[in-house]
Formats: C-alpha cells, structure tokens, sequence
C-alpha cells in the first residue's frame, strides 16, 4: 500500500474512532478530534481537486462536510464552557440557561447523525 493510501486509511480510522466515541461518553475532545481529522482528508481532497479537477465530490463528502459545520456549533460552545469554568466565571442569567439547553439539543441532533456519518465514512 502506497504511502498516500496508508495516511489516508489512517485519517479515516481516526475519524470514525471519534465519531463513535463521542455519543458515547459526549466528550469534547473526540468532537475536536473528528474536526481535526476532517480538515486534514478536506485539505488533501482540494490539494487533488486542484490537481486533477475532474475528481467528482462524492455523496459521502457533502454529508461529513454538513455534520462537521453542525459540530462547530457544539464545539464553539464546549470552548466557551471550558474558558468560562477555567477563569472561574459562572453565568446564571436565563441566557445562560437557553444556551446550555441549545447546545444539548444540538448534541442530540448531532448524536441521531452519528450513524449516517459513519455509513458514508464505510463507503
């Protein structure tokens, strides 16, 4: 197996190692995981595409790229949450409230994709 083929195999392992993770134990770090290891297959896809221009974007891409931009959302909010915790800072306005209970919503959403992503990661 080529060099290429073999980093590419890896970083759809990892991806599919976070995206089964984190409904599990809904921890931030495997969300940033995924994030992280989406940008690198999106960055080796465009460095292809500029390549080659013919090379189609699969099904499967547009459905990862749709979950990723719904996880920056959740991400975004696990960032505040840990800056907030970490300076001691505790908000107990009911803006705060509705934003915890967004981001739960949101998480649930993200969790019911789950199984799709991982689908069109197989293929």
């Amino acid at each position: 197996m080529s060099n290429c083929k073999k980093y590419i195999a890896n970083r759809f392992k990892s991806l599919r190692n976070a995206l089964k993770t984190y409904p599990v134990i809904k921890d931030p770090e495997a969300l940033h995981q995924f994030r992280v290891e989406f940008k690198k297959l999106k960055a080796l896809y465009l460095l292809a595409k500029s390549c080659h221009p013919d090379i189609p974007t699969s099904k499967s891409f547009k459905k990862i790229r749709k979950f990723y931009k719904e996880s920056g959302m959740v991400r975004d909010s696990d960032i505040i949450g840990q800056l907030l915790e970490k300076n001691k800072i505790s908000l107990t306005c009911p803006e705060a409230a509705r934003a915890e209970a967004k981001k739960l919503k949101s998480i649930d959403r993200l969790c019911r994709h789950i199984p799709a992503i991982l689908h069109a990661v197989r293929n």
